[in-house]
């Protein structure tokens, strides 16, 4: 099946005291830039796709950030934001006093609108027609991104769920959280809503996707030992104040040959992994099977180094581990990659070595 990812925006101003529609357009604020921009690691390892957005410009620069150099943004009206009517752009002090009976009963029923304002059945359908039409033509290993509106998504949400729309609150969508939807031909079904992107799987959960889709004993015992590895490095860069997410980088280690079986399982693994709700976790196992040209310190190059420094269940070196997968090499494209994979093992292990290697030189001296 196609899968959506629902993204609302980043925080935007004005923060929190004035009524805000699709009638009031305003830009990210720094935190929302911030937020958006590490959207974008998030939903790192995806096959290029176009992002899609609202044209109000707080999801246009979240959706732009996200989307990074190389995903095309495409702008659809029907993701805009609810229209509070006479509501729009004032202040709920204002609209307190202006409106206090409204303003009171909107407390158990969340579904009453402002004068001139669109009703949630309203933005349901349209939400619904917009996406729609961007999954209609997708196969089903294909996902897409699109970046929306809090009213809107709950609108849609209680439209997709059967839930009462007077009780639309009940789906929280933080600022940069992400509903996962999937769509066939019963329509859309949920699978998370307002998730963090950054939700890591625990021991528990790790588990339970071993059990459910799980390549098989020798694989789990081969991820376990790439996670102490990890882990191990990770702590020796942290002890020379290098720092990176141990829990998220030992969850993608213990996660990151979960398709093993299928070809391109980093990917399969990955795709399994977003489907889930974890987008960060999933980046980081997408990216083991090779990291760009030039790789980075961060928790993908950890994961990668590790996964190339344990064969089975041991620790081996580099040059052992990569003379026993050379044997493989069959055709002279795949002895280039094989190359281009120990050139980054090898530069990947040199800058762990120069900052472990250059806390202890601090320390002697």
């Amino acid at each position: 099946m196609p899968y959506v990812y629902l993204v609302r925006h980043a925080q935007a101003e004005p923060v929190g005291s004035f009524c805000v529609g699709s009638g009031t357009d305003l830009s990210l604020t720094e935190e929302g830039a911030r937020c958006a921009a590490g959207l974008h690691r998030c939903f790192q390892g995806m096959p290029p796709a176009p992002v899609y957005a609202s044209p109000l410009r707080r999801s246009v620069e979240t959706a732009r950030l996200l989307a990074g150099p190389d995903w095309s943004l495409q702008i659809q009206d029907d993701l805009r934001e609810l229209d509070m009517g006479c509501w729009e752009g004032k202040s709920f002090a204002s609209i307190r006093e202006e409106y206090p009976r409204l303003y009171a009963a909107r407390g158990s029923d969340h579904a009453l609108q402002p004068p001139g304002g669109e009703s949630y059945p309203a933005a349901a359908a349209r939400m619904e027609r917009a996406l729609n039409a961007i999954a209609a033509g997708l196969d089903s290993q294909e996902e897409r991104v699109v970046v929306s509106h809090s009213g809107a998504m709950r609108a849609f949400l209680c439209k997709a769920t059967g839930t009462p729309y007077s009780q639309n609150r009940t789906w929280s969508q933080p600022y940069g959280s992400v509903d996962v939807l999937e769509f066939g031909t019963a329509g859309w079904k949920l699978l998370a809503a307002g998730v963090s992107p950054y939700r890591c799987p625990d021991e528990g959960q790790v588990q339970a996707l071993w059990k459910e889709y799980g390549a098989g004993q020798q694989a789990q015992l081969h991820c376990r030992a790439v996670a102490e590895k990890a882990v191990q490095l990770c702590r020796s860069l942290a002890a020379a104040g290098w720092t990176l997410d141990e829990e998220l980088l030992c969850a993608a280690a213990l996660l990151h040959d979960l398709r093993r079986q299928e070809k391109q399982h980093a990917q399969a693994a990955a795709r399994l992994l977003r489907q889930k709700g974890y987008f960060r976790a999933a980046a980081v196992v997408a990216a083991h099977e090779g990291p760009d040209d030039a790789p980075q310190l961060n928790e993908e190059g950890l994961l990668y180094l590790a996964d190339k420094l344990v064969q089975g269940q041991r620790e081996v070196g580099l040059e052992a581990r990569f003379a026993a997968s050379r044997e493989k090499c069959r055709s002279a494209e795949a002895l280039q990659q094989h190359e281009r994979r120990l050139r980054q093992a090898r530069l990947l292990e040199a800058m762990v070595r120069e900052r472990v290697d250059s806390k202890d030189r601090s320390k002697g001296m």
